[in-house]
């Protein structure tokens, strides 16, 4: 039988690639569709995104309040386990919920800009990228959010250390 080890090291570097990505995403849609529709001068704003904004507002705020209130109950949840490891696979579900939730609204309104050219959707997803850039994973906010003892810290400083086995 095969044994799978994962260091503290790896579940950092995967987190963070995982981060990188969803985050990288969202910037090279936002300039594709910056440069397409600023290069395209015959496009005027369409008077149907008007109706949209309403919905894109409500979108963007229960993304971001609905992704909040589920990553802290998560967290409540992930602060009363004795494991590290399960302590740590569960943040990294939490992150990735609380992270959707702020990346479909921002796809969403990217896509209506493109389709509309209305700078609404544009400064809307700036916007949640901003947010989504208060997110990135760290050591020093997972022991902190988690209430991390002072042997699991150390455990977590430390490269090398075996968090998993499968």
């Amino acid at each position: 039988m095969i044994t799978l080890k994962q260091t503290v090291g790896q579940y950092f570097r995967a987190l963070t690639t995982m981060y990188l990505a969803l985050l990288a995403g969202q910037i090279v849609l936002f300039v594709i569709f910056l440069y397409l529709n600023l290069t395209d001068h015959s496009r005027q704003p369409d008077p149907i995104g008007g109706i949209l904004k309403y919905l894109v507002a409500i979108l963007v705020i229960n993304g971001f309040v609905v992704g909040q209130l589920i990553y802290k109950k998560r967290l409540i949840k992930l602060k009363s386990l004795d494991d590290l490891a399960a302590k740590l696979e569960g943040y990294r579900g939490a992150m990735i919920m609380r992270l959707a939730l702020l990346e479909g609204p921002s796809l969403l309104t990217l896509v209506l800009y493109f389709l509309t050219a209305d700078l609404f959707f544009i400064m809307m997803a700036g916007f949640i990228i901003f947010i989504f850039l208060f997110f990135i994973p760290s050591r020093d906010k997972i022991s902190r959010e988690l209430e991390l003892s002072s042997a699991e810290k150390m455990k977590i400083e430390n490269p090398d250390a075996l968090i998993n086995e499968i």
